[in-house]
């Protein structure tokens, strides 16, 4: 039997918050002391884990407690110190569930003995870091390595080596850095003339300098250097992708295994170490063997130092893979020594990272990547779309934009035009991208308020389209330019003068109605609202769409805290104050700006905002700001109580006076769980008795009950529809971004990732977490694309729910009591939204949501009373009547499966319809009673709605059927918004985008939108997800809602345009600074704030 000498350089690490206090633990303590040397025991997580990052250098196990060890092994399980984990626990069932997950985990034990006797029986091994993506990774190749790529093969097929001139630059730069080196000089003389295409590997791996100048060019990116040595790089390519289909090896062997050891720095490692299981590209030529021992002993030469480790490269392949050319090159070498050599490019996934204690080194395990691998869809479909079979010095130019290099661009223009002459119809293709270039430099320096270099970039660029025909676009580009610039200065009249020029120029050389025409026209329009053109009065303008509410949604919630105090950002205090208020709200504004702060409030109209100011801004600030809806309460925070609470008796919505972090933050916490309670408004339809009686036709019904039709159709087919594997992961990500940085929210979302079951759906949702208030907001708000999101909870709550409801249905049947029941619910609504349901008495109300409820009135009412009211509010106390023997929307009796086991607690399904029976004002209580009916779906006023209902739907259990519908409704943005999410070209009719020019120049802005929608569509048929026209669709898009004035919309597709294009493209790139310029105008005018 192993015994604890055997392990004396390990150190036993003990993490439990009982640690000193239980005898079980006093006991296991001195059990694990008994058996072995090095034992360190913790009661802090924090502490525990500083420890374990420090002790880089020794090998660790981790014994944890079961509630420890679901927060800190996610945290530190990748550390190549830690071997192994042992969970320690009351609950093993619980504990497995979540710790099947790591690997590193070896038991979950129970009971001391079992402990003990797997610590001893099982020595400890050098575990591999799982191969698994660190949070937040999508484990897809930067713009970086794309751009690579495309370089590599832009140079590869240049065939300007034809007359020499590759191979005598490869030479020119050779002799400029080693020429005066004399055997050097020989070797590149010998080079000259002998070099033969089919021995280039030979000539790389020659003991000369060839090497060094390829090597230091890829991994600097010195993209003159690497343009002078594209003549080796090509036939290097050329000779490995000829050897490796004549290699044996490689074809008879599915898998290979290949070493590479070096030193490196210790900063690289731990670059590497952060980039376990995302994929990265070779920046250079690679060289590997597979005989290990004779890898290892390269490192004999290396003279390691403190900040550099050696390390041992283990590189997996699987031949049968499409990968970048790679061979055994070793027949090429004159020394008998096996080398495999591996293009730059070539795309690989760090695995993980091991320790090897005999050879003082680390190991780290890679895997190429094929071609073929879904993680490199985008990237391989765009470079078979870019790449042609042959370029030249246009393509390499016209790449250096794409990767915003414009001084290289601007270089290789000017190489290409120096070939040709004048007369060459071909260097029209040089002074167009010079032309571009001055025209991306000018706009960027008035994105930058540069305007004396814009000018000056303007100017180039007018001289550079002399040299183009009269009526070259570019020359209309040039013209609309100085325009703007003139604008933005006030010059107004020369201004429209440039702008008709420019005009005058697209006329001609544009097709008509082409967008670049529309837009000048409207600039000319707002100079002179007068100089209406002969296109604008052919129609008359549209009737308006609705707008559609941005995805720009920075609080997901309704509450957000706002707080005002000089030194909110400045001390610890503060920090802490910060991070614990998290908790209970969100989302949270700091300003130390008074004005700042009052123009941030002035502009929210969604949220509900809760204050906290200090003594000195509140004396001043809330006066002004009191009487405002959104301004739900205040917290004064400050030094002198007494002082302040004599100044803030008077604002009913001061709650609170408070000198204590401690007492403020315990007094939002508990405020705040009441007010999710009673003022988190319900997302509600209502449907008055006079619409209903108009209903005559489903047509009718879909645009008179449009508001209450379109959310059961959305529910239906939400329920319906099967759900893919991704649909968790989109609801935790959405749950995860919204809370970044809330570790207890954080705590939570891991939680539910790794505890979630079917069976705790009604748990989860009444859980006091972000995740319910987050959803109510989206449903509220009807936000198609945040529903959607949460398909996966809403069905899994909806299930849970129907169950339940079924269930009780079926000992109804067999029950002979009264079958009638009553339900309450006391809140605060706001003023207005009471004031429509006393309209629609009569009528009928859907709960756009799930609906919680209580069987006690007394329960109810004290909730309501607690409620707090202003003048734009209400108190109500709901009265809901259910008979058991109609066939309703589900509910369920949640007692026994909700977190707080809150009792006689009833939850309605989302979409439950009510009929609005009265609404009385109950004096002694001050409150109003809504006294409604859960209505049956045979209800003969809403049997219209329902048979629509099945009519339309059917069988249909997608997503697209809604947006169908949708249309047939008129509800054009939901639709929109459906077919955009779900990618579904087949929902939009084909048309070109000639129509949709044509519309948006005769003013028919609606018609208009929707022939770019669907020019969107077929560009994402038709190019690769990446392509960068795809962004230009949604800047037509934008355009289109930007003269509608549907800012809304602009600002939705812009922020889209900008994201597509930063797939492809540097944020320095022209097309990404107009699509953020023309966001922040918007931006800026609407007073919002917006994160690209």
């Amino acid at each position: 039997m192993a015994t604890g000498g055997q392990h004396s350089n390990i150190i036993y690490v003990w993490l439990d918050a009982y640690i000193n206090q239980q005898e079980l633990s006093f006991k296991l303590q001195k059990l694990l002391n008994g058996k072995f040397k090095n034992v360190k025991a913790f009661e802090n997580m924090s502490d525990c884990k500083t420890f374990i990052e420090r002790s880089k250098d020794e090998q660790i196990i981790l014994i944890v407690s079961g509630s420890y060890g679901r927060k800190i092994i996610p945290l530190i399980h990748n550390l190549s110190q830690l071997s192994s984990f042992y969970v320690y626990c009351l609950d093993k069932l619980a504990n497995e569930q979540w710790a099947n997950n790591y690997k590193k985990i070896a038991q979950v034990c129970t009971e001391i003995k079992e402990l003990t006797e797997a610590l001893v029986k099982q020595p400890p091994k050098n575990l591999d870091i799982p191969s698994t993506p660190p949070k937040n990774s999508n484990s897809e190749l930067l713009n970086d390595d794309l751009w690579f790529r495309l370089l590599i093969e832009v140079l590869i097929r240049m065939n300007d080596d034809l007359d020499g001139e590759a191979k005598n630059d490869l030479l020119h730069l050779w002799r400029k850095e080693y020429g005066g080196d004399k055997k050097e000089q020989k070797i590149i003389e010998e080079f000259e003339r002998e070099f033969e295409p089919s021995c280039a590997v030979h000539w790389f791996i020659r003991e000369c300098r060839l090497y060094k100048l390829l090597d230091n060019a890829l991994r600097l990116m010195d993209f003159d250097n690497i343009y002078a040595l594209r003549f080796i790089i090509k036939y290097i390519h050329k000779q490995l992708k000829n050897h490796s289909f004549r290699d044996e090896l490689i074809q008879s062997s599915p898998n290979l295994t290949l070493y590479r050891a070096k030193t490196i720095p210790a900063t690289e490692l731990e670059q590497l170490t952060t980039n376990i299981g995302q994929l990265q590209s070779l920046k250079s030529f690679l060289s590997s063997t597979s005989d290990r021992d004779m890898a290892l002993r390269f490192l004999q030469h290396s003279k390691p130092s403190s900040d550099t480790v050696s390390v041992l490269f283990e590189i997996r392949i699987d031949t049968r893979l499409l990968l970048l050319p790679y061979a055994n090159v070793s027949s090429l070498r004159s020394e008998e020594e096996e080398e495999w050599l591996f293009m730059p490019g070539t795309i690989y996934q760090m695995d993980c990272i091991q320790n090897d204690s005999n050879h003082q080194l680390r190991i780290l395990k890679m895997s190429l990547c094929g071609e073929d691998d879904t993680r490199l869809k985008y990237m391989v479909d765009y470079l078979k779309y870019e790449m042609k079979e042959t370029t030249d010095l246009i393509s390499l130019a016209d790449l250096f934009v794409k990767m915003g290099e414009y001084d290289m661009a601007k270089v290789y223009y000017h190489k290409y035009q120096n070939y040709l002459s004048n007369n060459d119809p071909n260097i029209k293709c040089a002074w167009d991208g010079l032309s571009q270039l001055s025209d991306i430099k000018g706009n960027y320096s008035i994105a930058m308020k540069n305007y004396k270099e814009a000018r000056k970039y303007f100017n180039e660029q007018l001289k550079l389209c002399q040299n183009l025909p009269d009526h070259h676009p570019s020359s209309g580009k040039c013209y609309a330019n100085f325009a703007n610039l003139y604008e933005i200065e006030g010059k107004k009249q020369r201004a429209l003068k440039y702008y008709q020029r420019a005009v005058d120029i697209y006329h001609q050389a544009l097709p008509p109605y082409h967008p670049d025409i529309t837009r000048i026209e409207n600039c000319i329009e707002n100079i002179m609202p007068q100089s209406k053109t002969t296109l604008s009065s052919a129609k008359a303008k549209p009737t308006a769409l609705v707008e559609r509410t941005t995805n720009a949604i920075t609080n997901l919630e309704t509450f957000l805290i706002v707080w005002l105090d000089i030194n909110v950002m400045k001390t610890k205090d503060n920090l802490d104050t910060y991070n614990e208020l998290r908790a209970s709200i969100n989302h949270i504004e700091r300003f130390n700006d008074l004005q700042k702060a009052e123009e941030y409030i002035m502009s929210v109209q969604r949220e509900k905002i809760v204050l906290i100011v200090s003594g000195t801004y509140g004396r001043e600030l809330v006066p002004r700001l009191h009487d405002l809806s959104q301004l739900n309460c205040i917290y004064v925070y400050c030094f002198d109580k007494a002082r302040n609470e004599e100044w803030s008796k008077n604002y009913t919505k001061v709650r609170s006076v408070t000198i204590r972090r401690e007492e403020l933050i315990e007094k939002i916490h508990e405020d705040q769980k009441l007010r999710n309670l009673t003022e988190d408004p319900l997302p509600i339809s209502i449907l008055t008795r006079m619409a209903i009686a108009k209903e005559t036709t489903a047509k009718n019904i879909s645009k008179e009950m449009g508001s209450i039709l379109w959310f059961q159709l959305l529910v239906e087919v939400l329920l319906r529809m099967p759900h893919a594997d991704d649909a968790k992961n989109d609801l935790i990500q959405i749950w995860r971004n919204n809370s970044t940085g809330n570790s207890t929210e954080l705590d939570i979302i891991v939680e539910f990732e790794r505890k979630y079951t079917s069976e705790k759906a009604i748990w989860w949702y009444t859980r006091e977490s972000s995740l319910y208030r987050i959803l109510n907001k989206a449903l509220r708000e009807q936000s198609i694309n945040m529903i959607f999101s949460f398909r996966f909870f809403l069905n899994e709550l909806s299930k849970q729910v129907t169950e339940l409801y079924n269930h009780r249905t079926e000992q109804n049947l067999n029950d002979d009591n009264d079958h009638t029941i009553y339900v309450y619910r006391g809140q605060a609504i706001a003023k207005e939204v009471l004031e429509q349901i006393q309209q629609g008495i009569g009528g009928f109300i859907s709960i756009n949501s799930f609906f919680s409820t209580n069987r006690s009135k007394t329960i109810a009412k004290s909730f309501a009373k607690q409620a707090k009211i202003t003048e734009h509010t209400r108190r109500i106390l709901w009265r809901i009547t259910i008979d058991c023997c109609l066939s309703t929307k589900p509910y369920a009796d949640v007692e026994h499966f909700t977190f707080y086991k809150t009792e006689n607690e009833i939850l309605f399904m989302l979409g439950s319809i009510f009929r609005i029976n009265n609404v009385i004002f109950n004096d002694k209580d001050q409150l109003y009673v809504l006294d409604l009916t859960l209505c049956a779906e045979n209800d003969f006023e809403l049997k219209e709605v329902f048979a629509y209902l099945k009519k339309y739907i059917g069988d249909e259990t997608s997503i697209v059927s809604l947006g169908n519908i949708l249309i047939q409704m008129g509800e054009y943005d939901k639709a929109e918004q459906i077919f955009i999410k779900e990618d579904h070209k087949e929902g939009l009719i084909t048309v070109t985008e000639q129509k949709g020019n044509y519309y948006l120049a005769i003013k028919d802005y609606q018609r208009s939108i929707e022939h770019y929608e669907i020019v969107l569509k077929l560009r994402q048929e038709v190019f690769p997800i990446s392509h960068p026209d795809i962004g230009k669709s949604y800047c037509s898009l934008a355009m289109a809602n930007e003269f509608y004035k549907n800012y809304a919309n602009a600002i939705d597709y812009y922020q889209h345009a900008v994201k597509q294009y930063q797939r492809t493209m540097k944020d320095n790139h022209p097309l990404v600074i107009q699509a953020k310029h023309n966001l922040q105008k918007y931006i800026t005018e609407d007073n919002q704030t917006t994160h690209l």
